[in-house]
């Protein structure tokens, strides 16, 4: 087997998460987890070259497409609404790791750990690392169900869905093996999400209404039938004050 292989990879990370619930999301954690598979510790630059950023990379494009791969067992998903479609997803890509939830505390400790600003070498990489997973997992989301969006709204579809990921996910840490709270934290967020675009989208028709309502006013005060510009006087009778006067 090559040493770098997919199988390789599954296998020392899901020996990690075990080991990282208990030890700490680490190098020595990975460590450990090399070892206990029976893999020369030397070839771990090869395997992970970044060591924990690099398995913290698969560690995302794993578990993305093991609920990719999960959406067959949702009943008529094809026929359901968008925004049911992604609360199914991102439920999904919550769900393949609820039995890594203690892992993931450790993770989030990691991201957060206040050494790592005084460290060399890693700085603000972990906190750039979490923003980037949870891009990375909406962007996921957004393929598995479809999603066409090209230029700008590509991108803030992404970029809103990611904060709300973030959001659930320390509900999800801390929540029963039912994930009855993380499953409502994701579906009043993206109900909270529709209300504001179905608002918004409200608002720019009331202005593009209003700006062609001004147009036509306008055409209608200094155009004439002919489309042609209309005189001052013809201007002046279609005022409405001056269309009290006699002339």
């Amino acid at each position: 087997m090559i040493i770098d292989s997919f199988e390789n990879k599954e296998k020392i990370l899901l020996s990690f998460l075990e080991i990282a619930g208990i030890e700490g999301w680490n190098e020595n954690s990975l460590i450990m987890a090399v070892k206990r598979l029976e893999i020369d510790e030397k070839y771990l630059s090869i395997i992970f070259p970044n060591q924990l950023f690099s398995l913290n990379e698969f560690h995302v494009e794993y578990f993305n497409s093991l609920a990719v791969r999960q959406i067959s067992s949702i009943a008529d998903f094809d026929n359901l609404r968008v925004r049911d479609k992604i609360k199914e997803i991102i439920f999904l890509r919550f769900y393949v790791e609820k039995n890594h939830r203690l892992a993931l505390k450790r993770l989030l400790n990691y991201y957060s750990n206040p050494k790592n600003f005084v460290q060399f070498g890693i700085g603000f990489k972990p906190i750039l690392l979490a923003l980037k997973s949870c891009y990375k997992i909406a962007d996921s989301s957004w393929y598995a169900i479809g999603d066409k969006a090209v230029d700008f709204n590509f991108y803030s579809k992404r970029f809103i869905l990611a904060k709300i990921i973030m959001r659930c996910f320390f509900t999800f840490i801390k929540d029963e093996d039912d994930l009855k709270k993380t499953r409502e934290i994701i579906e009043n967020n993206i109900e909270k999400i529709m209300i504001f675009n179905k608002f918004k989208q409200n608002i720019k028709h009331q202005v593009s209404q209003q700006t062609q309502d001004a147009k036509h006013h306008f055409e209608s005060y200094f155009i004439n039938e002919d489309l042609k510009p209309k005189s001052p006087k013809e201007i002046l009778k279609s005022l409405p004050f001056i269309r009290l006067l006699k002339f």
